[in-house]
């Protein structure tokens, strides 16, 4: 029996985009807390690339060891 690795045409991806939201507004609502999903997720993970970018910002917030809540996330987004 052979194999194919590669993914079917036309076939969407498993997602949640519900999940990510939950994820995201965690990470918003308490990121020191969150250092576990902060270092064992990356922005592919999500489905949504807006998802990924949010992610993104909250990350490069974190490692600056600078606030993170929705203004300067908003902020960090911007200048991407």
């Amino acid at each position: 029996v052979e194999y194919d690795d590669q993914r079917p045409r036309g076939r969407i991806p498993p997602q949640d985009l519900e999940a990510e939201k939950s994820v995201l507004g965690a990470l918003l609502l308490d990121p020191n807390e969150s250092q576990e999903v902060l270092s064992s997720m990356k922005p592919d993970d999500f489905y949504r690339p807006a998802h990924a970018k949010v992610f993104e910002a909250v990350v490069s917030l974190f490692e600056k060891n600078e606030p993170v809540d929705e203004v300067t996330v908003a902020a960090e987004l911007q200048k991407q």
